[in-house]
């Protein structure tokens, strides 16, 4: 079984942007940064070796993409904020049981 969910939630006003984007089954190693003008850093989520993209201009999101180790599922958080930002949005993001 393979899932990909996209959300966005944006402010046509301030021109923010937030996207949450995750995979798993057959489909968790099928996300897609388009990432030749960014800078690449490292950080940890949960434990987790995660990547973080830094836009060299302010048109573009920012990004944090990392793998949870227990459930195999790939996350990606882009957003118009600063790497510690980034760090903070991805420790905050849970599994929960219907």
């Amino acid at each position: 079984d393979s899932v990909i969910l996209f959300l966005e939630c944006s402010d046509n006003d301030t021109g923010s942007i937030l996207q949450f984007t995750y995979a798993y089954g057959g489909q968790a190693d099928n996300l897609f940064l388009k990432t030749e003008t960014y800078s690449q850093e490292k950080a940890t989520v949960g434990g987790a070796s995660a990547d973080i993209y830094i836009a060299s201009n302010d048109i573009e999101t920012n990004a944090i993409l990392w793998r949870d180790p227990k459930t195999e599922t790939l996350l990606c958080i882009q957003a118009k904020v600063e790497k510690s930002i980034l760090v903070a949005l991805a420790e905050s993001v849970m599994k929960t049981e219907k």
